[in-house]
């Protein structure tokens, strides 16, 4: 008699209980402001699968008792009014009297296959759920009954069903652990759009018109194209998201629009919209895009959409782009399974900041060195700009970073979308090789443009800071040190000796510099007599040209100001000045002068290149 009063109640249940659920018009629950799965709780809160306590709070860490979990589990099936029919009947558990709250619910999901109680025939309702129990229930509630597949052990396999089908997707999963309300709300949620199964000749089968709990629970859906969204610049739909579909001939209906808070990504991807009058419950992607090369894009089939730089464009367009081989262009290809669907196209335009300038409201300036466009200035005062990269903002850019933009200054769109980029790489660079590629310090770069890779070969051998652009490639390159093609040196003539080189008489000469003693050969040269100081330069053939340097002084020494090496606040010296005392003819390498010290010496450029002193 039980058996037939339970299916009697979910027979009336399957004619009346879709509508019996009804939307929120409002869901509060203050204490879930910020939590993780804020928007999980709320859209099971509004479907009316999850409630707040009587304080209006939710409290998404305490844990769920068996008996509320029936009662989710009821709702999530649509069969609510099955079970308040059978309130206060007495079901097939000894500890769940026809007087326990949760009675109907109880005995649904026993009729259902979803509980089964404990073999002492007790259902504990007072209990807390486990995390392989929930996901056990739900996959039953689901159609994955034991008698579809081999159950190995408990629970090993219904975690690894539930782990296939998804729903323990964000959760990390404690099997034999209490699992939370909040827990409790994101698998729900996760299981919401999955299609129900039935058990088929080898194996699960979905059913066939596809069934879910978001049909169940009365919810409908749609399955379109995003044809516009607040994504793009041009939009049409004041902020709203259009999808279009199509007609069982394959024609475009009327586009549907509405509003949803994470539309980022959608535009041009086909989409299932789940909705409940005119509230949007849940939008599931149908695709998958990639950033391909522009040889992959010219093999590329007619999507028939294409959006270039956030607004509404041609194929025309974009091919234009693609024909001169652009470097700055990125390409996003949107799949429906293989075939394309749209793309999506991006023309960045690069610029180096040399000065940024910000007064009031009427004024917001990016003034740009070599940019790809030939500006000279971003004007972004009264601009909607979308900052991405190392700034969060137009205060936080700096002189030096490299920007990546796209900006329209159509009147009434005025946006802008701007990558700031921070990343520099400082080193010597010693090749340059036939593909443009450079190696600073054994890194390898890649040119961003052919300027760069002009540049690049001009300056092989000097210290140099590379920019690079979002792409890791080099924008600018600015040259530290020049890469010198002589050697220079200063030093005193030690002594000299003449001698046969392969049947040449040849003049050699030891030269005392900073860098220690050292011989060179002086054939020919006047001015490199012992004790003269002389100045020296190595020539690529690794000839030596050498010149005399005239002494000033002696001097007495009055003052040594060591922080800003200058000697009676007239002479500069360095941190290569050599400085010497004669000792019966030779000469010794010594500290710096101090005062009461009498000096003769040297200067070149300003500063004292070696000092000897008396």
């Amino acid at each position: 008699m039980m058996k037939k009063l339970i299916a009697t109640a979910l027979a009336a249940a399957m004619i009346f209980g879709l509508v019996s659920v009804a939307l929120a018009a409002s869901v509060d629950l203050p204490d879930v402001d910020g939590y993780e799965w804020e928007k999980e709780v709320r859209r099971l809160a509004s479907l009316g699968i999850i409630d707040g306590y009587e304080d209006g709070t939710f409290k998404p860490d305490n844990t769920v008792k068996r008996s509320e979990f029936a009662k989710m589990i009821v709702c999530m099936l649509g069969l609510e009014n099955a079970a308040n029919l059978l309130k206060g009947e007495a079901g097939p558990f000894s500890d769940v009297a026809g007087t326990h709250w949760a009675s109907g619910y109880i005995n649904v999901a026993e009729m259902k296959g979803i509980v089964g109680g404990y073999p002492d025939g007790t259902f504990k309702p007072e209990g807390t759920i486990t995390y392989a129990e929930a996901l056990k229930m739900i996959l039953a509630a689901m159609g994955y009954l034991e008698d579809g597949f081999l159950v190995v052990r408990w629970p090993v396999t219904w975690i690894i069903q539930a782990t296939e089908v998804g729903l323990d997707d964000g959760v990390e999963v404690l099997a034999n652990l209490p699992i939370s309300r909040g827990e409790v709300a994101k698998i729900f949620d996760n299981s919401l759009t999955k299609a129900h199964v039935k058990i088929g000749e080898h194996d699960f089968e979905k059913r066939d018109p596809e069934v879910s709990f978001m049909g169940k629970l009365g919810v409908k859906s749609f399955v379109g194209q995003v044809t516009d969204s607040p994504e793009l610049w041009d939009s049409k739909t004041s902020g709203k998201v259009a999808v279009v579909g199509k007609d069982k001939d394959g024609k475009e209906l009327p586009a549907e629009t509405f509003a949803v808070e994470n539309y980022e990504g959608l535009l041009g991807h086909k989409v299932k919209v789940w909705y409940k009058g005119s509230n949007v419950l849940a939008v599931e992607d149908l695709s998958t895009e990639k950033i391909v090369t522009l040889k992959q894009y010219k093999d590329l089939a007619n999507p028939g959409r294409y959006i270039l730089n956030h607004t509404v464009s041609d194929k025309t367009a974009v091919d234009d782009l693609v024909e001169n081989d652009n470097e700055d262009l990125e390409i996003t290809v949107v799949y429906e399974g293989s075939k394309p669907i749209a793309v999506k196209a991006a023309k960045y335009e690069t610029g180096k900041v040399s000065d940024v300038y910000a007064y009031g409201s009427t004024r917001k300036d990016l003034y740009l060195s070599d940019a790809s466009d030939g500006r000279s200035k971003l004007a972004l005062a009264g601009f909607e700009v979308e900052y991405q990269g190392a700034a969060e903002g137009f205060s936080d850019i700096k002189k030096d970073d490299v920007v990546q933009y796209i900006i329209d200054n159509t009147p009434d769109i005025e946006r802008a979308f701007i990558v700031v980029v921070r990343d520099v790489y400082k080193g010597t660079l010693t090749e340059v090789t036939s593909s443009d590629k450079m190696k600073v310090d054994g890194k390898v770069f890649e040119p961003a443009n052919t300027t760069v890779s002009d540049t690049a070969k001009a300056q092989v051998g000097s210290v140099v800071t590379l920019y690079l652009n979002k792409d890791g490639k080099v924008f600018s390159i600015k040259v530290d040190k020049a890469y010198e093609t002589t050697e220079t040196f200063y030093g005193v003539v030690q002594g000299t000796s003449t001698r046969l080189v392969k049947g040449e008489r040849k003049t050699f000469a030891d030269i005392l510099t900073v860098d220690g003693e050292v011989e060179y050969d002086c054939t020919g040269q006047e001015d490199v007599t012992v004790g003269n100081v002389v100045y020296g330069v190595i020539g690529g053939d690794d000839k030596v040209t050498f010149t005399k340097i005239t002494a000033t002084g002696p001097i007495a020494v009055t003052e040594v100001d060591t922080t800003n090496k200058k000697l009676n606040d007239t002479y500069f010296y360095t941190d290569k000045t050599l400085w010497l005392e004669v000792e019966e003819g030779s000469y010794n390498t010594r500290p710096r002068p101090y005062k009461d010290d009498e000096v003769t010496l040297y200067v070149a450029a300003g500063k004292v290149v070696v000092g000897i002193v008396e």
